[in-house]
């Protein structure tokens, strides 16, 4: 509130994800941010006491402002190329510069934080990338979401054992924190074999998603590809990303 009109500047510092190739491997990773205008983005302002970029506010009074972003074709598929094939953040700073008075005097200037998503919320995976065999055998392609190397991982056990531990490919394979994994140091699919039999030796004990996105119901199930026949099911409910 103020005995006199306020002019103030309208500016917007609107970001988005960029690539930048990493040092070492030549692997690329979501390292630093780009300016969205630049990329082709257009900005409008809108009000009626809006005029140039400017917002007049009347002494004692308030004025309305609408901030528009239009984000072209060019922009989406510039995004698309560099792997956002479901969408990108759209996020920064809407800021409101004070214009000096006729004594010079400078009002405060105010940062109005915003965030979108230019896309569809749930078509990305919600599954963080990676997973315990990933970091077992050093084969993780890019940076997870999440700091933890136990994650997406799979869990079988000896017959009454009443624990699960954590499956690598390889029965006479091992992680230890000194030495790192521990006899065969590569995964194959193709040997995968173990049952969930009562009386088997070696019993799968259960899977364990690592998710980025909080779900209101996730159901783990195991299915024969060629019959549909159940195996295994097990209804998390609610799951949050770890």
């Amino acid at each position: 509130m103020s005995g006199q009109d306020r002019a103030y500047t309208l500016d917007t510092s609107v970001l988005t994800t960029d690539t930048v190739t990493a040092e070492a491997e030549g692997k690329t990773y979501n390292l630093s941010a780009d300016q969205m205008t630049a990329l082709g983005a257009e900005l409008t302002y809108s009000g009626d006491a809006v005029k140039d970029g400017q917002v007049t506010v009347p002494a004692g009074g308030s004025a309305q402002v609408t901030v528009e972003l239009r984000i072209p074709a060019k922009t989406v598929e510039h995004m698309k190329a560099l792997g956002y094939t479901n969408g990108f953040y759209v996020e920064g700073y809407v800021y409101v510069r004070p214009v000096a008075d006729a004594e010079g005097a400078l009002d405060v200037t105010h940062s109005i934080p915003l965030l979108g998503w230019y896309g569809n919320w749930t078509d990305p995976s919600s599954f963080d990338t990676g997973s315990y065999l990933d970091y077992a055998y050093g084969t993780l392609q890019r940076p997870s979401h999440i700091d933890a190397s136990v994650k997406n991982a799979m869990t079988w056990c000896p017959k009454g054992y009443g624990r699960g531990l954590y499956y690598t490919g390889n029965i006479y394979g091992s992680y230890s924190d000194s030495n790192g994994l521990e006899g065969d140091r590569h995964y194959y699919p193709e040997r995968n074999a173990f049952s969930t039999r009562p009386e088997s030796q070696w019993q799968f004990y259960a899977l364990f998603p690592t998710l980025i996105r909080n779900a209101s119901d996730v159901e783990v199930r195991i299915t024969d590809a060629d019959t549909g026949k159940l195996y295994y099911v097990n209804d998390y409910e609610t799951l949050t990303t770890t």
